[in-house]
């Protein structure tokens, strides 16, 4: 079977588009949720916000930089791997990250989350309270 990553490329390609092109300066409360977290967009923001600072083409529609945008987005936790689990949380903060699953890719459990021995309230915020709050529950 055939190795299969373009969603993390579309994932990534999707968000940069969706902030360069101003939606969430058009849409500040609108609660996005990036699917795979964020795909590779943790690892590629430094690069987009440089774009942000070096050509007036990527500031033509926002008026800050990509990474603060992306910040306030929220993002599940089917990373596919741990270490991408945590850079997530390193980098958006565990009031941004949502439990999800991908079934059968990821088990319908939680047991991704949990292998990371996360302190109690930021596992908690990730496996429930973070959507109930987004959620209005």
């Amino acid at each position: 079977m055939p190795l299969r990553l373009g969603f993390i490329f579309d994932t990534t390609l999707s968000a940069a588009r969706l902030i360069y092109s101003g939606v969430f300066e058009r849409y500040r409360n609108f609660p996005y949720v990036m699917a795979h977290t964020g795909g590779a967009l943790a690892m590629v923001l430094e690069r987009l916000d440089n774009g942000y600072r070096l050509f007036p083409d990527c500031r033509k529609y926002i008026s800050k930089l990509p990474s603060e945008y992306a910040k306030s987005l929220y993002y599940d936790t089917t990373s596919f791997g741990a270490a991408a689990l945590q850079f997530g949380i390193t980098t958006f903060g565990a009031d941004r990250i949502l439990f999800g699953t991908d079934d059968p890719f990821i088990d319908s459990d939680s047991s991704h989350v949990e292998r990371l021995q996360l302190p109690p309230d930021q596992a908690a915020k990730i496996l429930g309270g973070n959507a109930k709050r987004l959620l209005g529950f």
